[in-house]
């Protein structure tokens, strides 16, 4: 993967991490506690292969650009 695809991917992992936390917050509100443990997961999931393209990008030397 080159550089601007791996911050790219690193983008899209972060709005959908971020999608699935707020469907989280969501579902807790609404009290639907098989929605919240299914989008906290998945939440999760999203966070560890965002630290694992994080440190794919520091290794390279890459940093985000401003206005991501």
């Amino acid at each position: 993967m080159n550089d601007t695809a791996l911050l790219a991917k690193i983008e899209d992992v972060r709005a959908v991490r971020d999608r699935f936390t707020a469907s989280a917050k969501r579902a807790s509100s609404e009290g639907r506690v098989d929605d919240v443990a299914r989008a906290l997961k998945l939440a999760q999931e999203g966070s560890k292969e965002l630290a694992q393209l994080h440190s794919e990008r520091i290794a390279r030397g890459l940093e985000i650009p401003a206005n991501a």
